[in-house]
Parts: structure tokens; sequence; C-alpha cells
């Protein structure tokens, strides 16, 4: 009822129930995340680097994992 007056609510992590079928433990599910997200990356090394996301002009990966050949060995640069 409170969801038609105030409109619908917004979804976010911290409201967020159940199992993570998919977690960030694995090496594959890591690297391919922060690949397709640049959000997430950024995020990631804005935090390790303890720097504020407006100062950064550009990010990308150089060596995007390839799930045709998980073998391969990936690095993530800052």
């Amino acid at each position: 009822m409170n969801e038609k007056k105030n409109g619908p609510k917004k979804l976010s992590y911290k409201d967020a129930t159940g199992e993570i079928k998919y977690t960030l433990k694995s090496d594959i599910v890591f690297h391919y995340t922060l690949q397709r997200s640049e959000k997430a990356l950024l995020g990631l090394v804005c935090a390790l680097r303890g720097i504020k996301p407006e100062e950064v002009k550009s990010i990308h990966v150089e060596n995007p994992i390839d799930l045709n050949n998980i073998s391969k060995e990936t690095i993530i640069l800052c």
C-alpha cells in the first residue's frame, strides 16, 4: 500500500536477502565481473588506491579474460 503512495521502492544491495549464487571468490568470476562492469572496476581501484572516482580520466582492462580459454593468466594493473 505504501509503494503506491511513494512510488516503487528503490532496490539496494543493503536490502538484499537470499543466497548469492556467484561470489567474487572465484578468480574467473572476479575477473569477468570487473571487465564487464566499469563501475565495479572503478570502485575497486579507487578504494584500493584511496582516490575519488572523479579523479580518474579513464579505466579499462588491458587483458580481458576469454571464457573460452579459462586457463589464461590475467593480471589487473593499477
